[in-house]
């Protein structure tokens, strides 16, 4: 017995030593996972996000001359389209902007079905992240959101401006609510005092001048909803694409 005991002993001992060593091996992930989580939610925590968005146009045509392109736009005006054009060296004729895919081509579907030469093209606004600041975060986050709700709105105007569920009148007082709006949300970007500020500022009294025009168009009123749709979408894009390249550029 007296042989067996330093083997029992080492035995037990080895047992409660590998036990232990598991129990520290678990604690030690467990904590790593747990610091992890909190650098995540930290992070996430310490962000002002803005998602991408899609903006679907249907193209009644691509010109690389000016004068052809502003030819075929006003014949597409002279439609009920937008006319709008978009492009610097080649320039795609819009008939309007739409907020998801599955109706762009539709439409475009429909105006191949009538003889005409159709296609789909998509700009795209991409995700912001901002830093949240100490100061005036929750106006920063319902700013952030404004743009894209304000276009979701303009868009529901001419979905109910061609369908007459509205009349013209209807449509333009609605823009007009818009504009006012829009004047109110740069007043109060401009009191974020940053980039962020600054951009917003610019975005939306850009959009509010597409919407003064509108309010002011005495004819022709669903045609011009559509080309304000098209021109809001193209500045939210443009706008947005400048001041995230900006904050790639001031992490890098």
């Amino acid at each position: 017995m007296q042989d067996n005991e330093p083997y029992i002993i080492t035995k037990k001992h080895t047992v409660r030593k590998v036990y232990w060593r598991r129990i520290v091996a678990v604690a030690v992930i467990l904590s790593l996972i747990a610091l992890g989580l909190i650098l995540w939610f930290s992070r996430t925590a310490g962000k002002l996000t803005a998602p991408a968005r899609e903006f679907w146009f249907v193209s009644m045509g691509e010109y690389a001359e000016l004068g052809e392109a502003s030819s075929r736009a006003e014949a597409v005006v002279n439609s009920g389209g937008a006319g709008y054009l978009h492009g610097d060296e080649k320039y795609s004729v819009a008939a309007s902007c739409y907020a998801n895919k599955a109706d762009a081509i539709s439409v475009k579907e429909r105006l191949e079905s009538k003889g005409e030469t159709a296609s789909v093209f998509l700009l795209s606004c991409p995700q912001i992240a901002i830093d949240k600041p100490k100061k005036n975060a929750e106006l920063l986050k319902e700013l952030l959101a404004r743009p894209a709700a304000l276009f979701d709105e303009l868009y529901s105007i001419s979905v109910k401006a061609d369908t007459k569920e509205i009349s013209e009148a209807a449509a333009q007082y609605a823009a007009l609510k818009m504009s006012v709006a829009c004047e109110e949300y740069a007043r109060e970007s401009m009191a974020l005092g940053d980039d962020a500020g600054k951009y917003l500022n610019s975005l939306f009294t850009a959009m509010k001048e597409s919407l003064d025009v509108l309010a002011r168009a005495e004819k022709n009123i669903s045609q011009s909803v559509k080309y304000a749709l098209c021109e809001t979408a193209v500045k939210i894009c443009n706008e947005t694409s400048e001041f995230a390249n900006k904050l790639a550029k001031n992490v890098s």
